[in-house]
């Protein structure tokens, strides 16, 4: 073959030209080839599968991951793999072989977004390019063999179904004889751009085996005592043909799992989070699904004997995007330690490639759901690259006006409802954020123009000077069904954060016309809020806390006006007996806010209490991760739904951010603060009045900037360790200095209230 053939092959292939649906099932295929090579230094394999595929080598997997190569709408993004198979391939006969899954291919279980309906959906299709020292030699053709694999059906939302029986020992290996199978067909190429994915795999980093067993109906609930995202590997010594049903859900009800919480409108229940297994009936059996997650606490378990029900059966295989961990945080006060668990556990649940809404029903990319938490994730976890390819999928979901969907990826969903500035604001805040955490210019010119777009559609949009379409605080607490702070409020305050952000990307990318247009918008935003929003002596006309958080956590009101606002905030917060009143908007600026004027203690409060509705509340009731909605409930057994739409999943990251102010505020590491060097590190910490200790670091490309503080009385202990080339500035102003010694990297205080 030339050399001179594109890298990254569109010539995709398929095994059946049917596809599978919840009415007819149609097996996930099997796909060989065998082939040989003369002597050889390098070889690559770029391949992809749409939806997803695992690769095998000469009989052993080499697949990178779960679920590769990743979940974009073909006809926007096409990404491949690329495997460097030096030592894999050998001279004279090799084989490769895969299983194909449907991925967002033929999503059957996303009809409630209306992927059933997508143009492109198939049976799934392969293609791949072998290079040789330099040269192409192989792409896929009709000469590739395929068979029906083992499983019978598999969806992402859905779950899989496998029948071990119809396993083929050996398929994948280089003398296997495949003279029965039949050949496969050349399918139609998406028209997605083709782009090589760059980013960290999804992999295993915990187990869990479960900590109670119990009869329940015609079977066995196993509950793992912790609600995260993965799979559960099957372990069995069953009988030909027995099959076993695992369905997956969070909460339990009189002894029975409820999935009322799992469901949407048009899901086809009989389906939905349900794996199955079929038993081969050959001695001890191990099966773990290819191409779906679930999340969940307990697994309803129907086919096994009592003798069956063992806590070997099954083994809760967590898993996210690998990440390395950047950030360490302990305190004296426990229930603040829990919530920095749930805050994790809910961000590595919902990362599968890229940040999901949950983990369960629904999967989705949910733009704002992005926005309010993209800072705590790039805080905690290594995921900038992640983030950078998202966006990617992002500016292809653009439409030619400049809107946004609110989801990506989607087949043309979410336009007409679910977006808005308060979720199209991505398109400034994760290039911003990242650039701020990593100081990565590329990720801003990137997103510059689309950006410009979207301030040209946003301007357009405007009434009497304001915003008002798309979303505003969602999942207030106590507000149904619309927040009581005013759409055309939270849209224009975000609109206008929406511009200053760019103001301050198209600076830094010296982009002279688009920083005035920014400019000019962020001013007549502004002028609009002063007119429609405050009254003469400046203050809201609106009294709500996400009102005054966002009035002040945006910038709109400064010095004596902000004092004055944040004032009224804890009156407001007072007459609702100290406790949380906003939504997600509102709840990723109010701790802030209240703990840049003085209020950190009743921020802390507000977080901690025990009492509904606060995060508290949470741990009281047991729960390892975070919930969509603050639900006042007993004991989570009375998970409501309404008009059939659930009310409250218990795996959501929207209300993490109190992760990020863990770290801001308690342990005082604030990192970049003027977002103008993301090695500059401020050192502040906050001796709350019920907080005696804290502990904890943040670290990036091997330099890492360490914490402590313990108060004894009146006087507090500050260490703070500096390994690498971090900036770090200690600010210590709002105490008395008693002594201070430094050496080797360890500055330590002795601090007295000022």
């Amino acid at each position: 073959m030339s050399d001179k053939l594109e890298i990254l092959s569109g010539k995709f292939i398929s095994g059946n030209t049917e596809y599978c649906t919840v009415e007819k099932f149609v097996n996930a295929p099997y796909i060989r080839k065998s082939f040989n090579l003369a002597k050889f230094k390098q070889a690559k394999l770029y391949v992809t599968g749409l939806g997803f595929y695992r690769l095998f080598v000469n009989g052993e997997e080499k697949t990178k991951g779960l679920l590769c190569p990743y979940v974009s709408n073909p006809d926007d993004v096409i990404f491949y793999d690329c495997y460097d198979l030096s030592v894999n391939l050998k001279e004279g006969k090799n084989c490769f072989g895969f299983i194909l899954g449907n991925g967002m291919q033929n999503a059957m279980g996303g009809d409630t977004w209306d992927m059933d309906k997508a143009t492109f959906r198939s049976a799934p299709k392969l293609a791949l390019s072998l290079e040789i020292d330099g040269k192409i030699v192989m792409e896929a053709d009709e000469t590739f063999k395929w068979k029906e694999s083992p499983i019978t059906f598999d969806d992402l939302r859905f779950g899989e179904h496998y029948d071990a029986r119809l396993e083929i020992d050996g398929w994948a290996d280089v003398d296997f004889d495949d003279a029965s199978w039949k050949n496969c067909v050349y399918a139609v190429t998406d028209k997605g751009e083709k782009r090589i994915s760059k980013i960290p795999p999804i992999e295993k980093y915990r187990e869990i085996t479960p900590k109670k067993i119990f009869k329940s109906e015609n079977g066995y609930i196993y509950d793992f005592g912790y609600n995260s995202a993965g799979l559960c590997k099957i372990k069995i010594c069953g009988d030909k043909g027995q099959k076993i049903t695992l369905q997956y859900g969070e909460v339990i009800n009189d002894g029975k799992i409820n999935m009322a919480n799992m469901y949407n409108p048009s899901t086809n229940k009989k389906f939905a989070h349900i794996d199955e297994y079929i038993c081969k009936g050959q001695g001890c059996e191990e099966h773990l699904a290819s191409f779906t997650y679930h999340s969940f606490q307990y697994v309803y378990v129907q086919g096994i004997t009592e003798e069956q029900a063992t806590e070997e059966l099954l083994t809760f295989y967590l898993y996210s995007t690998k990440f390395d961990a950047l950030t360490e945080f302990e305190c004296s006060d426990d229930t603040i330690n829990k919530l920095q668990q749930m805050c994790k556990n809910a961000t590595l649940s919902n990362f599968y490639h890229f940040p999901t809404d949950c983990p369960h029903r629904e999967k989705n990319g949910w733009t704002g759901d992005v926005g309010i938490s993209v800072e705590q994730m790039l805080l905690n976890h290594d995921c900038a690259d992640n983030l950078r390819q998202w966006m990617h999928n992002v500016r292809k979901a653009q439409r030619e006006d400049g809107a946004f969907p609110g989801i990506v990826p989607t087949t043309g969903w979410g336009f007409a409802w679910g977006n808005g500035p308060a979720w199209d604001c991505v398109i400034s805040l994760v290039p911003y954020y990242v650039y701020k955490y990593t100081g990565d210019k590329v990720i801003l010119e990137e997103n510059a123009d689309s950006l410009y777009k979207y301030l040209q559609y946003m301007s357009a949009k405007r009434t009497d000077g304001y915003l008002c379409y798309g979303l505003g605080d969602w999942c207030e607490i106590m507000a149904s069904p619309s927040p009581t702070t005013p759409l055309y409020f939270t849209d224009t305050l975000i609109g206008y954060n929406i511009s200053k952000k760019a103001e301050e990307i198209y600076k830094v990318l010296g982009r002279e016309r688009e920083l005035k247009y920014a400019e000019q918008l962020s001013a007549e935003l502004y002028t609009a809020i002063e007119k429609q929003f405050l009254s003469p002596k400046r203050l809201c006309l609106f009294e709500t806390q996400t009102s005054y958080a966002m009035l002040v956590g945006y910038g709109i009101l400064k010095g004596e006006d902000a004092e004055r606002a944040v004032k009224r905030l804890v009156e407001l917060i007072a007459l609702n007996r100290n406790k949380l009143r906003t939504g997600i908007l509102g709840a990723r600026l109010i701790f802030h806010v209240l703990s840049d004027y003085g209020y950190g203690d009743l921020a802390h409060y507000m977080i901690a209490d025990d009492k509904y509705p606060s995060y508290g509340e949470w741990v009281k009731k047991g729960q390892t991760s975070l919930w969509e909605r603050f639900h006042e409930t007993e004991d989570c057994e009375d998970i409501k739904t309404k008009n059939g739409y659930p009310v409250t999943s218990l795996n959501h990251h929207m209300y993490s951010d109190i992760t990020q102010w863990f770290t801001k505020y308690i342990t005082g590491i604030r990192v970049n603060p003027a977002v103008s060097d993301y090695k500059h590190i401020v050192v502040k910490p906050s001796a709350y009045k019920e907080i005696t200790y804290a502990k904890g670091s943040y670290s990036r490309n091997g330099s890492k900037v360490s914490v402590e503080w313990v108060r004894e009385g009146d006087e507090i202990t500050l260490k703070v360790a500096n390994v690498g080339d971090f900036r770090v500035e200690i600010d210590v102003s709002e105490y008395t200095i008693i002594e201070k010694i430094e050496k080797d990297g360890l500055v330590e205080y002795k601090l007295g209230a000022n």
